[in-house]
């Protein structure tokens, strides 16, 4: 794979570590400042909006000045703990164990979700995901899917590769981590694929494209109804903890006491949506837990499989590790065959535009919405993985993984290709405004990097940067 600077990232991380010191600074004549990190979902326009609110409600209820920042990665909000310049975070429960591996971060708080287990609809800190074979599949165990096709939806989620991984160590079907080497889906399977998200998997089931595939418990109830309605359950995995949040080492009381108390508030009915807009669409409350109790699960399977996040965090040395090769300055910009493309820009959502946030990622394209009305449709992309990325909308009633390829490119004459943007840096967003009718498309990345040294190519389409949309 080619090796992508860290210049970005870091300066990303510096920028966000220097904005929340000056927060941190100005704590005002009587109260203290209390930084709360949040992933973004919107327009920093928006999340100001939104964020007053939040911000109002606990600042009744604890006596500081409350202060709510959205880095662009997850890396950038563990530094802010690591060094003080964050009092707490909302995250997922992968970065939260990263918070507590790199940040000495604890985890306080679970957030408990409308998730789906089995077949019931319930409120739960954790949830399942699960192995699902076509009704008329021959096949009855995973162990009968030796030398088939599996479909996963991403490579970096928790409930849909790193939990169903750990499962098969677990039941012996492929080696564990070991010596630095993570197990191998491959020496099961014959043909492993991410299809860049669960409905994406669920498609390229129901087409018969792979034997086997994996939903989870927390993803809308419409797509999981439907999916177990076509197909069986022949194995699941699980608990799988669910968001977050996390405090910092430093983190004191007063003030840790009166947010853990303001934030259990938040679960009455009243205020839910106040966190719904930053956590998830499916929030119901937080409830009190420890780092050792709600990640235990999430240990095990990265125990057994020895994945790492995708996002750059530094080590725990104040500097770069010893004898660790740095990248050589170039005196000459202008006369590198190879640069890498810059931050993306954000233009401001006009009025009454419908907004689409999307998450790219390696390797993945995940929109927070798989279908909108016709009309000016408004694209926030965020590259929240470590490598620069392209977001490419194409009108087609092809499956994602069905467009043309020519040495690992979709020929992009050769498709109905609306507008793109192009690529642009990891941990930077950049927008893009159309105007869609009805129909079907597809969002991708179409970056190739060749690798000369290894005769080959690798394309982030063929990855499985490739999803399905709707336009109604």
């Amino acid at each position: 794979m080619k090796a992508h600077p860290a210049g970005t990232s870091v300066l990303a991380a510096i920028v966000l570590l220097a904005a929340l010191a000056l927060a941190s600074a100005c704590t005002g004549d009587a109260k203290p400042t209390l930084v709360i990190a949040v992933q973004p979902t919107s327009t920093q326009q928006e999340l100001s909006d939104q964020a007053t609110e939040l911000e109002q409600f606990l600042e009744e209820r604890v006596d500081a000045d409350i202060v709510l920042r959205f880095p662009t990665s997850y890396a950038g909000v563990i530094e802010a703990l690591r060094f003080g310049h964050a009092d707490a975070a909302f995250m997922g429960a992968w970065p939260a164990a990263l918070a507590n591996q790199y940040a000495e971060a604890e985890v306080a708080l679970a957030e408990v979700r409308e998730v789906i287990i089995g077949d019931e609809m319930t409120e739960e800190p954790y949830y399942f995901s699960y192995w699902v074979v076509p009704k008329d599949s021959p096949y009855q165990s995973l162990e009968d899917l030796r030398d088939k096709k599996v479909a996963f939806p991403s490579q970096i989620s928790t409930s849909g590769y790193v939990a169903p991984v750990a499962r098969m160590v677990e039941l012996g079907l492929i080696s564990a981590a070991e010596d630095g080497k993570t197990p191998d889906t491959n020496a099961f399977f014959s043909d492993t694929y991410f299809a860049g998200g669960y409905s994406q998997a669920w498609e390229a089931l129901k087409a018969g494209q792979v034997d086997v595939s994996v939903i989870a418990g927390d993803v809308p109830e419409k797509l999981y109804r439907e999916i177990l309605d076509g197909t069986r359950v022949i194995e699941e995995q699980g608990p799988i903890p669910s968001h977050a949040v996390v405090f910092s080492k430093d983190f004191k009381d007063p003030q840790r006491s009166e947010l853990v108390e303001a934030l259990l508030e938040l679960g009455d009915e009243q205020y839910r949506d106040l966190m719904r807009k930053f956590v998830s669409g499916i929030f119901v409350r937080f409830q009190p837990t420890t780092t050792d109790e709600h990640l235990a699960s999430l240990t095990g399977y990265l125990s057994a499989t020895g994945f790492a996040f995708t996002e750059e965090i530094r080590p725990k040395t104040a500097g770069p590790a010893s004898g660790e090769p740095q990248p050589e300055p170039d005196p000459d910009p202008e006369a590198d065959p190879d640069p890498e493309p810059e931050a993306g820009g954000v233009e401001p959502k006009p009025a009454g535009a419908t907004q689409v946030n999307v998450d790219l990622r390696e390797w993945e394209i995940a929109p927070d919405r798989d279908a909108v009305p016709a009309g000016s449709v408004y694209f926030l992309a965020n590259n929240v993985g470590e490598e620069p990325h392209e977001f490419v909308v194409i009108r087609t009633d092809l499956a994602p993984s069905q467009l043309p390829v020519v040495d690992g490119r979709v020929p992009e004459e050769e498709v109905d290709l609306l507008d793109e943007i192009e690529p642009f840096a990891a941990a930077s967003s950049a927008s893009l405004l159309l105007d869609l009718d009805a129909g079907s498309y597809v969002f991708i990345c179409n970056i190739v990097e060749e690798e000369p040294e290894e005769a080959e190519v690798e394309s982030h389409y063929q990855l499985g940067m490739a999803t399905a949309f709707t336009v109604e």
